[in-house]
């Protein structure tokens, strides 16, 4: 017969496993009351990679804007989420997601990207995002966010993500020079920029910012099929050469192309006593031009930071008036749907 002692304590066992089946879920051992959904206020990219300010970020807010976050916790109290999609809706309004990360009282460790590719498994592992030297796309313009630390206080739930650029950027002018005249039709169909220190692919950690190059030829080669390449760099702009940006700015369309670099920093090579960086190679009419870059106008492609470098197509030669080097700002965009750099 049971006593009423025995009866207290059943229920008691009763009790504590209902407590235990009832704080279980797919986040981990999560105590319902301190449950709160990881929330994203704002996110922005970073616009100050030469002065180093926390200044001057550019706010993400236009619809499509979209990141992919990870969360992991050392302690195993949540269960690892890998790019999940939040995306912008409104200005004020908290970022939307289809799958909920949801936090509780242990601390947890979250990390970002813009932007998003939620449906491509090369973008699974936050340890392993992958970089490519290429044309510049909008898509392929990777930010990111390093690791920081939330749970499920109020105050540590919502994000303000500060992003940072994981490229450099080199901008290429093409035009015809007015004192020596190139005198053929001057079809540019390959760019070929040279160095050993050139990296083409790389591996970027995004908790922490690190990246591993995984490859080095010596070189990056523009001239794929169907690419944009193939233009015709007129002698002067004439009304066809003409079309209007987003804020009314005359552009001259096929003349300028963007390349999105890996970050890295070029080897110098002694030529007649002067010590030379990268070496531009373009094919125009079928015909390669060549032009050697004094390493101290371009030691490095920085992070963050944009490179503007006008060639001028003479009749026998190539030559380069300077680079400009500045913080990697928007610009308006060009007729080839790339950020279009001036003249």
């Amino acid at each position: 017969m049971k006593t009423m002692t025995d009866m207290k304590h059943w229920f008691a066992i009763a009790l504590w496993s209902s407590l235990l089946l009832g704080c279980s879920s797919d986040e981990g051992v999560i105590p319902r009351e301190e449950r709160a959904a990881l929330s994203i206020e704002s996110a922005g990219i970073s616009a100050q990679a030469l002065t180093r300010t926390d200044a001057g970020y550019t706010t993400l807010a236009s619809l499509g804007d979209a990141v992919g976050l990870y969360l992991r916790d050392d302690a195993g109290k949540y269960a690892v989420k890998n790019n999940v999609k939040y995306s912008f809706v409104a200005a004020g309004q908290p970022w939307q997601t289809a799958t909920p990360i949801w936090l509780g009282g242990e601390t947890a460790k979250v990390c970002a990207y813009y932007p998003c590719h939620d449906a491509d498994p090369l973008y699974e592992d936050a340890a392993a995002l992958p970089l490519n030297t290429q044309l510049y796309s909008h898509q392929e313009d990777v930010s990111y966010g390093i690791e920081q630390e939330v749970d499920g206080t109020s105050a540590h739930s919502t994000l303000q993500l500060k992003l940072d650029r994981a490229y450099s950027r080199l901008a290429l002018n093409f035009k015809r020079d007015a004192a020596s005249p190139y005198p053929g039709t001057c079809r540019l169909t390959k760019v070929e920029l040279i160095n050993s220190g050139i990296i083409t692919q790389a591996s970027l950690d995004i908790r922490t910012g690190a990246r591993t190059a995984v490859s080095i030829p010596g070189a990056f080669v523009y001239d794929r099929p169907g690419s944009g390449l193939d233009i015709t760099v007129p002698p002067y702009a004439s009304a066809s050469d003409i079309i209007k940006s987003d804020d009314d700015e005359a552009i001259t369309v096929n003349r300028n192309r963007s390349i999105l670099m890996i970050p890295c920093t070029l080897n110098s090579t002694t030529i007649n006593g002067i010590n030379y960086g990268l070496t531009v190679r373009l094919t125009i009419d079928g015909k390669p031009m060549t032009v050697d870059i004094p390493y101290a106008d371009l030691p490095a492609f920085k992070v963050g930071t944009l490179y503007t470098m006008t060639v001028s197509i003479r009749g026998t030669e190539l030559t380069v008036g300077g680079i400009s080097i500045q913080n990697w700002t928007q610009q308006p965009v060009g007729g080839d749907g790339s950020e279009y750099v001036p003249l």
